[in-house]
This record gives structure tokens, sequence and C-alpha cells, in this order.
């Protein structure tokens, strides 16, 4: 039905119905608004105020959530019998507003018709009434941005439920044991819930389940067999678990995931060959993916290294980030010219690697930050993907490239190539590298921003360059920051 669905919208953005007005986001034209509303008369209604009888047969309502909405706001739904849709539009998406506790208790619960129900970003709404099993209908219901602490038993009961949305409910410290009754829920959203640390246990029964987010949370594993939940398109995050839980081989079954995926605590595995169960090379959907150890020291670098190379994306992937690796050297695959699309990369907290990964031949990366690798003291040929005989221009894409906390980093080589070794970079990001010296990069045309701070003694230029070259080298620089006991 998604896949339908997205056909449907995506037909109707093509032929301009709808307009793209944000990374994320879309609008719709005055004029298309006005043909929508007229259309749907009848049928669809925005609680204005100005409402009359007519409001009985509306299935679908909309207002405008305000900072108080007390219940006699709501008095026209009170012969309403066919309401499908109870939804706020927030005018401000992140401010919290109070919501009538008579509306909650009574209001509600009496529309039994619901499909539709959306309580989110109501400061006061920290428990639901008993009465909420009277929503037999009821599908989609958005709690996100509340204060509950607990679900009732009873929502369990709502079998036909889809989607449940607990987005950055603070307070949420559980969920119900009975959940797993939801067998129709497709969609369970728990980002930001910082009080939450585990799932239901038996949340393998779940089958239906289609999109889970629980980034953000303290959830410390998942619950065994997570493999039997083949219908997954999306899972923010898989935490391998150390003695219970599931392992990291349940990924294996779940080979329609898509989108971002973030394997975390990857010093639990066991076995290195067991990360060879992922299958992540299978996994051609997956744009973004981020593979974290444990902040704590590796006790076995060569396994860490081992795991690694046994979780070889596929092709496809798009962005890509090592966080807490203890090995001594990066996998093999990382910087193999095939990875043609990856565009962003970030190597954070990896202590003991001595060398950066060969990623100057992946042909579309624009941005690489690398972060607190304390045992890097050189960053030679290696980093530029050749051996500094190769004819192939390094970097031909990247256009912003940061280092920081680099506390033994002493000395940045040069490609050797004769050419340019960032052609197309547009920023410049140096932070607390004490111990560099030296130049920094030559030929750099397009850099528009050089930020420099608390690193050692830096040349803006090789002193032995002609000084007409020299100014060409930063012909667009346009932001110049240099501080922090920085000598350049």
């Amino acid at each position: 039905m998604e896949e339908v669905a997205k056909e449907y919208f995506d037909e109707l953005l093509y032929r301009s119905l709808f307009q793209k007005s944000g990374k994320s986001s879309f609008t719709m034209h005055d004029l298309i608004n006005d043909l929508a509303v007229f259309v749907s008369k009848g049928f669809c209604s925005r609680l204005e105020g100005r409402e009359s009888h007519e409001i009985e047969r509306v299935r679908h309502l909309s207002y405008a959530k305000g900072e108080f909405d007390v219940a006699l706001k709501f008095e026209p739904l009170k012969g309403s019998k066919c309401l499908r849709t109870f939804l706020h539009t927030p005018l401000n998406l992140y401010k919290m507003g109070y919501l009538s506790k008579q509306v909650l208790q009574d209001l509600v619960p009496s529309l039994s018709c619901l499909r539709v129900l959306s309580l989110s970003l109501y400061e006061n709404v920290n428990v639901l009434p008993d009465s909420i099993e009277n929503l037999i209908h009821l599908r989609y219901l958005d709690l996100s941005y509340t204060t509950i602490e607990r679900l009732p038993c009873v929502l369990c009961s709502l079998y036909n439920l889809q989607t449940l949305l607990l987005s950055y409910c603070l307070s949420l410290v559980e969920l119900p044991t009975d959940m797993t009754k939801l067998i129709n829920l497709q969609k369970l959203i728990l980002r930001g819930c910082k009080s939450l640390n585990k799932l239901p246990t038996d949340m393998r029964k779940l089958i239906n389940l289609r999109h889970l987010d629980f980034s953000r949370t303290e959830i410390k594993e998942m619950p065994v067999q997570m493999g039997r939940l083949k219908s997954l398109r999306t899972l923010i995050a898989f935490v391998v678990g150390k003695s219970t839980g599931s392992t990291i081989g349940e990924l294996m079954e779940l080979s329609h995931l898509r989108g971002k995926l973030s394997i975390l605590k990857l010093q639990n595995v066991v076995d290195a060959r067991d990360a060879l169960q992922a299958n992540l090379k299978d996994k051609k959907d997956l744009k973004v993916l981020e593979l974290a150890l444990g902040a704590d020291n590796a006790d076995d670098s060569q396994k860490e290294k081992d795991v690694l190379d046994n979780l070889q994306p596929c092709m496809n992937l798009e962005e890509l980030t090592i966080r807490f690796y203890g090995g001594t050297n990066f996998p093999n695959w990382l910087g193999d010219k095939s990875f043609s699309n990856i565009q962003f990369m970030h190597l954070i907290d990896c202590s003991n690697c001595w060398s950066l990964p060969p990623v100057g031949g992946l042909p579309a990366l624009k941005e690489l930050r690398v972060g607190r690798m304390n045992s890097v003291q050189t960053i030679g040929v290696e980093f530029y993907g050749s051996t500094g005989s190769s004819l192939v221009q390094p970097f031909q894409s990247l256009e912003k490239l940061q280092f920081y906390r680099m506390p033994e980093w002493e000395e940045w080589v040069s490609s050797g190539s004769g050419g340019a070794d960032f052609p197309c970079l547009q920023q410049l990001i140096l932070k607390e590298c004490p111990k560099l010296r030296g130049s920094l990069p030559r030929d750099l045309p397009f850099l528009k921003k050089l930020s420099v701070k608390g690193c050692g003694v830096l040349l803006l230029h090789d002193q032995r360059a002609a000084s007409t070259r020299n100014m060409d080298s930063y012909k667009s620089l346009k932001e110049l920051k240099i501080e922090d006991g920085c000598h350049t």
C-alpha cells in the first residue's frame, strides 16, 4: 500500500498539484487548495468556530492547535457520529500546548468511528483514559511530544492500529507487555524517548511491522529473534546484544531494509564470522550506514578489524560513519573506488588507527570529517588513493574537509601527483591539532572558508612557490579564521 500511495503522490507532484518547499516538505498552491476544499466539502472540514449542524456529516476534521484548547472549542463535535479523522495542524511545529481534560476523557472516546487521532504537542497529556479502547477502528495514533509515562494495557486491544507515533515522549519509561497483540502494527516510532531502556520481549511477533525507529533512546540491546520481522523496511538502529538479545546474524533475514541503519555495540560480536551473516552486501536499498563499537579501549583490535571487514556494505551506499573502532587499520573495502556513490564520510574516535584509509579515489565524495584519531602522526600519500605516481586526480568532488582533535598529527604530505590534491574544496577546517607543522595544501582555487584553531605552526603556502601562484591558490577565499595559539 505504501508503494501505491507513493506512486499517487509522485503523480500529483509531477502534475504540479504539490510543490516542493524544503528538503522533506511540500506546499499546495492556493488555487489547488480552494479546489480541493470545494470538492471535499461535506466530508472534510476545518474547525474554525463558524460551524453549523452540517458538521454532523463530516468524516475528516482538522483544526489549528492553540496554546490552550478548551472544551468549548470542540462543542460542535458533540453531535458528530461519523468522524474518522481528528487532526490538529500546529502553527508552530515545536510549540507545546494544553488540551482540556474533558476533551480527552469524554469527547475523544465518544468518537467511536475514529481512524486517525493526533494528540501530539499537548504538554498535559500524561495518561490515556481506559475508554480509549472504544476506538476499535483506530489505525493511526500520534502521541509525540507529550508527557505520557505509560500506555494503558487496553491500548493493546486496538487490533486495527497500524501507526503508533511516540517521538520525544521524554517521560515514557516502558511499553505494554501485551503490545505484541497489535498484529497489524506497521509503524512504531520511539525516537527521542530518553527514559525508555528496552523493547517488549516478544517483539518478534509483530510480523507486519515495517518501520521501527528507537534512535536517541537508552535501549541496550535488541529483543531475541528480530530476524522474524521480515517485513521491516526501516530499522534506524540495531543494537548487538551481549549475552541475551539478538545477535548480528539476525540482520540476514531483514532483506528489505532501506534508508539509514546504525549497527551499534559491535564489540559484542562474539565471532567475526557472525558479522558476515548480516549480509550487508545484498541490502541494496541502504543509503546511510553507521558502524559503531564501544567507547572503551578494544580488547582485541584484530577481531574488530575482522568484524568490519565482514560488514562490507552494498556499492549503492551514499553515507558512511565509523565510530569507536579499535583496530589499527581500517577495513580493506574502505576506500575502494567501486563505492562510487559515497558522498559523506565520518571517521570518529578510531583511536588506534595510525593511518587514514585511501578515500581520495572515491569519485562522489563531497564531505569528509575525521576526528579524535589519537594515533595518527602522518597523513601520507595513501590517503589520496594512490602511490604518488597515479595520474588520476584525487578527491575529484570533495567540497568540505574537516580534521579535529588529532593530538599526535604532525605532518600532512601531498599526493605528489603534480596537480591539485583538492580541486573542488570549498571549506577546510582544522581544530585542535597542536603538533601539526608545515604547509597547508595549495592549489585550492575554489576554497571559500579556511578555519584553523588550536593548531601548530602552519604555512598558508609553500614558501618556495612563486608569490603570484600563492595568491591564485586562495583567490576565492571569503572567510578566514585563525585563533587559539595558531602560528600561521
